[in-house]
């Protein structure tokens, strides 16, 4: 247990989407336990720093917050490191910070640190997000020329009812350090307590959900039923309410029913990630379909429903990417003609099966094709523009 002299308590993130909503989730966990959220982290008695360890450079930034958060703190104030950094890089961490930390499984951790009498399990698996504010994924938005994704965004999901319908991912991709994280152990919520809420929420007069999760494709595993059961049962629910899916891999969309489902107006945006045109690179990252059918699938989607918005992710360098693979990626991103595309520069994550493969590609490289990358999509969606004024 943390010996505390006050109640106020400062909570910092840099973390993914669906780890800032296990943030998000700690403040009304705060409050109900008789907590102040300040936002000056030199004034609280305690700092939570919600660490991302996706890639190296989002490691980087959580390092030198913690380092600032324990320069800068009061002198009788604590801090205690969450998100994914305690267990991806439980090393790194240790080389700058040796006290509480809690992992994206184990939030529950707090109850027990905090002595809290109201227990994080009992918060509901929704939280709203009052307003959206500017962070790097905008700046990817803008640069890419998607004003439409950045306008989105701040629209959407101001008010925006978030809900986490599962945890862990079954997927055993060679690059992803996250799955430490998460865990491979799917747990869901049932069908009942997410329509519950759902139907809770859309009474309360918010009309603007998101579906979230580890792996969507994965929900329900565990409990008999899938994404596609739960899929339809919502948009059979009477009201006026649009969807965004976050998010899902390729090869779950081989399910015919699942993709008539997408077609519906009320869903406006989902998540599907690519993240190489080059089935050889594809087949090394143990991503389970091919170049081939993401642009048919993306396609079919588009046509059906022609306001759906598709964000996607790439990931550039990884081992073995030859410039052939390169512009494969540059090719299918072209093809499917994706709203947005995230670029992430390959880096190693320990103990992962793609950081002890052969032929690493210089970071020199990798920069050099991320940076083409973003100026290929600037200049086709200026020539979209251009085109169709």
């Amino acid at each position: 247990m943390i010996e505390l002299k006050g109640k106020t308590v400062f909570i910092w993130s840099n973390s993914c989407t669906r780890r800032n909503t296990h943030i998000e989730i700690l403040k009304p966990f705060f409050f109900k336990n008789g907590w102040s959220i300040t936002k000056n982290h030199k004034k609280a008695d305690l700092i939570i720093c919600g660490t991302c360890a996706l890639n190296k450079y989002f490691e980087e930034i959580s390092i030198r917050h913690i380092i600032k958060f324990q320069n800068e703190k009061k002198k009788d104030s604590n801090l205690i490191v969450g998100g994914c950094l305690p267990i991806i890089n439980k090393n790194q961490l240790n080389k700058v910070f040796n006290g509480f930390t809690f992992g994206s499984r184990d939030t529950e951790k707090l109850d027990r640190f905090l002595s809290a009498r109201f227990s994080i399990s009992d918060l509901p698996i929704s939280f709203i997000l009052p307003k959206y504010a500017f962070n790097i994924s905008d700046l990817c938005y803008l640069l890419q020329g998607a004003f439409h994704s950045y306008i989105f965004y701040k629209t959407f999901y101001k008010n925006c009812v978030f809900i986490e319908v599962s945890t862990g991912c079954s997927e055993k991709c060679s690059y992803c350090g996250i799955k430490y994280a998460t865990g491979n152990i799917i747990k869901s919520v049932k069908e009942a307590e997410v329509l519950k809420e759902f139907k809770d929420k859309l009474k309360q007069g918010y009309k603007k959900f998101v579906l979230e999760a580890d792996n969507l494709g994965d929900y329900g595993k565990d409990i008999d039923t899938n994404i596609t059961n739960l899929l339809e049962k919502i948009l059979k629910i009477d009201g006026k309410f649009y969807l965004a899916l976050k998010s899902i891999n390729p090869n779950f969309l081989e399910n015919k029913k699942l993709k008539k489902l997408l077609s519906s107006d009320r869903i406006c945006k989902i998540d599907i990630h690519l993240q190489s045109g080059s089935n050889k690179i594809l087949k090394k990252m143990r991503r389970n379909y091919t170049s081939e059918f993401f642009v048919k699938t993306i396609k079919e989607l588009k046509k059906r429903n022609p306001k759906l918005l598709i964000f996607s992710d790439v990931i550039i360098g990884f081992p073995g990417e030859s410039e052939e693979d390169f512009r494969k990626t540059v090719d299918i991103i072209d093809k499917a003609n994706l709203d947005i595309v995230n670029i992430s520069p390959y880096s190693d994550r320990p103990n992962t099966e793609s950081s002890y493969m052969p032929n690493h590609i210089p970071e020199k490289v990798i920069k050099k094709r991320s940076t083409y990358l973003y100026k290929h999509i600037i200049f086709r969606r200026l020539k979209t523009l251009l085109i169709n004024q």
